[in-house]
Parts: C-alpha cells; structure tokens; sequence
C-alpha cells in the first residue's frame, strides 16, 4: 500500500484554514467568540501559516452525562483551528481504509446505523450467541505511540507528523502523564478511531470473527456456538492487550441471543447497545433512557414549554422514531402536531406557553 505525501502544503493552504475557521465559529455556542471569528479571522489565519504549532492551553471544567462525570479539557482557539485544518486534510484521506463497521464520530455514521449493523446481525440464522467488551477509560488511558506508528504506515510528510506529534504532547505534558487523549480536543477521536480501526482489522483476520460492530471503545461480538464464541473473545482481548488498552473483566461474559424454545416461549437476551436492546427482529429503548424519555416527555406536555426542554425532547425524538414505542407515542400524545410545535419553539418562531 503506498504511502501519501506533500500534506504540508495542504494543511498551511490559507483556504483551508479559513474554512477551519469557519468551521469552528459554527459550533460556538458564545455569540462572542463567533464575532471575535470573524471579525479577527486575517490575523489568525496568517498568524498560523507563519506559525503552525500547538501552545497547549487548555481549559478543565467538568460535564455530566448520565451517571457519568467527565473531565473535559477545551484547547485555546489557536489550537482548535490547527486541528480542524490537519482534520480536513487527513480525514478524507483515511477514511476508505477504516474498518466498515465502525460507527463513531464520523459523518454519515452513528449510533442508529450501529444499531442496525447489530440488528442485520442478529436477524442471521447462524446468530445464537454475543459477547459485549469495553475498553477501560479509553480516552485516558489511550497509548499515543499506536497514533504515531499508525500514521507511518499511512502517511510520509514529516512535517504532519511532527504537528501530530506536538498535538498529542501537548495535552500529556499539560496533564504531566506519558499517554492519552484529550476529551474536549476535536483530533482525538479522530486519532482513536484510526487506531482501533486497525485493531479491528487485524483481530478479524487473526481471529475468524464473523460479526464485530465497533462504536468508539465499546464492541459486540456474534457468533453460531459458544465455544467459538469464548475462544474467539479471548484471542480479541489478548489482541487489545497487546495495543495497549484494558477491558473490563466483569462484562465479557457470551450470552445467548434471544430465541424461541419448543413450548414457544422467548429465551436468552437482547444485546444492549448505543441506548437500543437489540432483539432477533425488533429493537426496544434501553430501560434507563426509556424513563428519561417519559420524564421529558410529561414535563414537555404539562409544563411551561422553553427552548431548552424542547430541544432536550427534540435530542430523545430519535430513539423513538427508530423503536418499538408506538404505544408510548399514542398514549403521550406524540403526533405530528406536537412535534412541529416543538420545533417552532426552538426556533424562536412561537413565545414559550402552557401546553
């Protein structure tokens, strides 16, 4: 496989930059930083194509999610550029050689198309078997020499490499640690996607896995026996082990697929998978956001209606569009009407009223 070169000309082009630019004030939230964008977008842009490198600046605050409480780290604006501006240029580049099914952080992909890839699975006859595995905090604990090593095998320009480089030092020298990537950072999905790409590829051919959906540091494995099943499993993990990553001991363990028995009742499991329980031919809600869902739902219907609750309902519009929750729509009241008068609220096109 060749190697591609002369990405430096690229990245420094000031059409590019300009276009990272730009690309950035669309996803700021602080009108402030939108015009400070715009308004100082000359200066920024030549200051980076007479000086492309990384300061390192970062800003910590914490976000929940869920039950989750993730530590974010939000680089200065100089840095974000450059990095939008390596992204635009590298990802098209990579993209035809990642692995097919996976599913993260990446345009034209995401949980709902995961989930169908589980499902398209699970509806083949020989599918009687699954396995779920997790990397242990993936971000945190990622080994940035697979980034470097990856990038060799793809790529000659050395002057990407040295940005890459000074990119991924940056945060490590900011936190004083020798690995992981920065949450908050726009690359570094980008760079775990790369690397586990080819974990994927090469625990495929190495192991004869049938079915592997890859969604960031979580995968699902399917098989026909248990027996394959469990070996192909463990040959996976020694394989990430090998990577660097670890995995999370207590959640591997191969469960039976849903089936039907002779007296006709339903046995095994549904595969719980980017907020879906997958079944043979039907998905459901994951129980857990289902109740979210519903709590949003009632406080939408018998509340003041804001922006903010119309746009959290909007965010949940999905998962019930794409399951089975047609008795939760009929009984809640969610029709077409509801749903564009939801809309118009975000909008700003009507005044916030009792529903």
């Amino acid at each position: 496989m060749k190697r591609k070169g002369f990405i430096k000309e690229k990245i420094l082009d000031r059409r590019n930059i300009t276009i990272a630019a730009f690309g950035l004030s669309k996803t700021k939230k602080s009108k402030e930083t939108r015009e400070y964008i715009k308004e100082n977008l000359k200066s920024i842009v030549d200051g980076i194509i007479a000086n492309p490198h990384f300061d390192g600046k970062y800003k910590r605050f914490y976000r929940k999610e869920g039950d989750k409480v993730r530590e974010i780290f939000e680089p200065s604006l100089n840095d974000q550029i450059l990095g939008n501006a390596i992204r635009n240029v590298l990802i098209p580049l990579i993209r035809p050689r990642e692995y097919f099914h996976s599913y993260a952080a990446m345009k034209g992909k995401g949980p709902l198309l995961a989930r169908n890839a589980v499902a398209r699975y699970c509806r083949k006859k020989w599918a009687r078997w699954y396995c779920k595995l997790d990397i242990v905090k993936c971000f945190p604990s990622f080994p940035l020499n697979l980034v470097l090593e990856v990038y060799d095998h793809l790529f000659k320009d050395r002057f990407a490499r040295e940005l890459i480089e000074e990119d991924l030092k940056a945060y490590t020298n900011f936190i004083q640690s020798d690995k992981g990537l920065a949450l908050g950072q726009g690359t570094s999905q980008e760079w775990a996607n790369l690397v586990l790409t080819f974990a994927c590829y090469y625990a495929k051919q190495k192991t004869g896995l049938r079915a592997l959906v890859e969604y960031m540091d979580d995968f699902v494995l399917i098989g026909q026996s248990k027996k394959d099943l469990t070996r192909q499993r463990d040959m996976f993990k020694e394989i990430l082990r090998e990577f660097g990553f670890e995995l999370h001991n207590e959640r591997d363990s191969v469960r039976p697929l849903e089936y039907i028995d002779k007296s006709g009742k339903r046995r095994g499991e549904a595969i719980d998978f980017c907020g879906y329980r997958i079944y043979k031919k039907r998905s459901t809600i994951r129980r857990r956001l289902f109740k979210k869902i519903r709590r949003c739902v009632i406080r939408c219907r018998d509340k003041p209606q804001n922006a903010s609750r119309a746009r959290r309902f909007l965010s949940y519009l999905g998962y019930l569009i794409h399951s089975e929750s047609r008795n939760f729509r009929s009984k809640y009241g969610i029709c077409d009407s509801f749903i564009e008068r939801m809309k118009s609220i975000v909008k700003g096109d009507l005044k916030p009223c009792n529903a």
